[in-house]
């Protein structure tokens, strides 16, 4: 029974570590990215971070301050780095974070 009991408790300290270890891998990734995005991807990627990761396009608009062009073109640019995934959704896009 006292086996049972410390075979159960490692596996649980366990699985604590590579959560950390993920977190920590995942937090490390999106600094790297954000220091090679140029300033304007920059500013959508860190609105998207804000914004539990996703958010409506025309509402990207309004917190970043740059034209509703200026947002579709950083946006397609952020796609085609495969950085953001864009969905439609009625009248605006839904702007996913993917890293």
């Amino acid at each position: 029974l006292i086996v049972y009991a410390i075979s159960f408790l490692s596996v649980l300290v366990g699985a604590a570590i590579v959560i950390l270890f993920q977190w920590k891998i995942s937090k490390l990734q999106v600094e790297r990215v954000l220091k090679i995005l140029p300033r304007e991807e920059r500013t959508v990627v860190k609105i998207l971070l804000d914004n539990n990761n996703s958010i409506e396009q025309n509402k990207l608009v309004v917190l970043s301050g740059f034209t509703k062009v200026q947002i579709s073109r950083i946006v397609q640019k952020l796609v085609e780095r495969d950085v953001v995934e864009k969905k439609t959704m009625g009248n605006t896009n839904l702007i996913l974070l993917k890293i």
